[in-house]
């Protein structure tokens, strides 16, 4: 997927090639294989990116939107899976990128009904 796709479908701006996409690689930043993995579902490397060390809310930018977390990808995409694993593993729900879309926003305007219903179910703000 490429870092356009990504954007396009987390409802940001476009135009961002996949260098542009990747984080710097400081503390607290996701890295490009963790957003892959997130918005593909990729449980297995979500869960072998947090038990090596990786921060459930760490963020990364999309073109001009800053901010974005796995989860907000996850649901994006509409990986019940990936949502799951990433809310057990404490992912704040209702946090928001640069331009205040949040996973739940995400998920509703992608129609992800399941992942809608589960962050509600977990919390997430209406």
């Amino acid at each position: 997927m490429t870092a356009n796709h990504r954007e396009a479908a987390a409802g940001g701006a476009g135009g961002a090639s996949s260098g542009e996409a990747a984080s710097s690689g400081s503390l607290g930043n996701l890295p490009e294989e963790a957003m892959d993995a997130a918005f593909q579902g990729e449980e297995a490397a979500l869960l072998a990116w947090l038990d090596s060390g990786g921060q459930v809310n760490a963020t990364c930018r999309m073109g001009d939107v800053s901010g974005v977390t796995a989860l907000m990808l996850a649901a994006v995409g509409g990986h019940e899976r990936a949502v799951e694993l990433l809310l057990q593993r404490s992912a704040e729900i209702d946090q928001q990128d640069s331009i205040g879309v949040t996973a739940l926003m995400g998920a509703a305007l992608n129609g992800h009904e399941r992942v809608i219903d589960m962050l509600l179910e977990n919390g997430a703000e209406r």
